[in-house]
């Protein structure tokens, strides 16, 4: 068995900035995708740097941290919530406010049972629910991209569970267990493309944390044998950085096989495993430099909340000029209102909570 007492890394790293680093990667792709703008030649390689497996893989890192070290399960949860849902919430009173403003929302739609169904679903764990009244505004779904919500609440609440096995067994089983739980959660990913993306199990697979569990594996299993890697991670950014360069040069550019989606191939398998490497070593590497640029900020969750419901007003409103610079600054703007006004607020009042809840 693993002594966790041995598994530490500095808090001083760069972690905040690699969130950036992925929200803004969803949210240019996003942008740029929906607003139909024309990116000059080799802008494709940010799509090499796919920001949803990055937050994943930062999560399953970050998350089995605090777990670990505290594995109290009501703070744990208390902590998730205070980190997810405060930011939510705000955001969906954000677009609730211009949507009435608008007029795709009227007085009368408050009379209307499926209008609160909406409500209770965005404002709980089911945003990927979308009514059909919604469905001919702005590119189809009001904030499309917080179906990753309700797959991270699933990871959080699968963490625990994989901590108690891990505590009940012997480091030999615990390694039969790992090796067979990686095997299994590849078989889930591809699995995935095995169903007619039409089918409602599709659908509903697609929303589950099975297909995207790998990813948050490979943050998880960095931090449980972070003793055994940190060596080849701290400090080793350029390394990395060089290595998957050519890598991606040889069998993206060069060979083509294999092609950047959340479903790779065995290539994009081994792509995913040097990337979660680089991914960690940019966290260890010239560590100050996270503090140095953000100042404590981070505006990463609140750039992946905004950015799609920026993207459906400027479609709605048939803005015809300068859209991306629009799309992203406007974007900007509400994340560091969010961070300031109500998500750094929160975090800031977890103790005063904790108090309440866990007394």
């Amino acid at each position: 068995m693993i002594d966790q007492k041995e598994t530490t890394f500095s808090l001083t790293n760069n972690f905040n900035l690699i969130r950036i680093f992925a929200a803004f990667q969803v949210a240019l792709a996003h942008s740029g995708s929906h607003l139909g703008i024309k990116f000059p030649a080799g802008f494709e390689i940010m799509s090499l740097f796919p920001g949803v497996p990055i937050f994943f893989t930062v999560s399953g890192f970050l998350i089995a941290n605090s777990f670990y070290r505290n594995p109290h399960w009501k703070e744990y949860f208390i902590n998730r919530i205070v980190r997810i849902f405060p930011g939510l919430w705000f955001c969906f009173i954000v677009l609730l406010l211009g949507l009435f403003a608008t007029r795709v929302l009227t007085v009368e739609t408050l009379f209307s049972s499926y209008f609160w169904r909406w409500v209770i679903c965005q404002v709980s764990f089911f945003q990927f629910y979308t009514p059909d009244f919604l469905r001919t505004w702005g590119v189809g779904t009001p904030n499309g991209s917080l179906w990753t919500i309700p797959v991270e609440i699933q990871f959080y609440a699968f963490l625990p569970g994989i901590y108690f096995v891990h505590k009940s067994l012997s480091k030999w089983n615990w390694q039969i267990f790992c090796t067979f739980l990686i095997v299994a959660v590849i078989g889930l990913n591809y699995f995935y493309q095995t169903l007619d993306p039409n089918l409602i199990f599709a659908k509903l697979y697609h929303i589950t944390l099975a297909p995207f569990l790998a990813y948050f594996l490979f943050g998880y299993f960095s931090f449980i044998f972070w003793e055994h890697i940190r060596l080849w991670v701290e400090g080793k950014f350029l390394i990395w950085a060089v290595i998957y360069g050519v890598y991606i040069g040889i069998v993206y550019f060069k060979l083509d096989l294999y092609d950047g989606s959340y479903y790779p191939n065995v290539f994009g398998w081994i792509s995913s495993i040097i990337l979660s490497m680089l991914v960690l070593s940019a966290a260890f590497s010239n560590r100050a430099l996270s503090d140095k640029i953000l100042k404590g900020n981070d505006l990463s969750y609140g750039i992946y909340l905004y950015h799609m419901v920026v993207v459906n007003f400027i479609i709605d409103l048939k803005v015809t000029s300068n859209r991306l610079f629009l799309a992203l600054s406007i974007t900007f703007i509400l994340a560091f209102i969010s961070w300031k006004l109500v998500e750094k607020p929160c975090l800031r009042l977890k103790s005063t909570w904790k108090k309440v809840y866990l007394t």
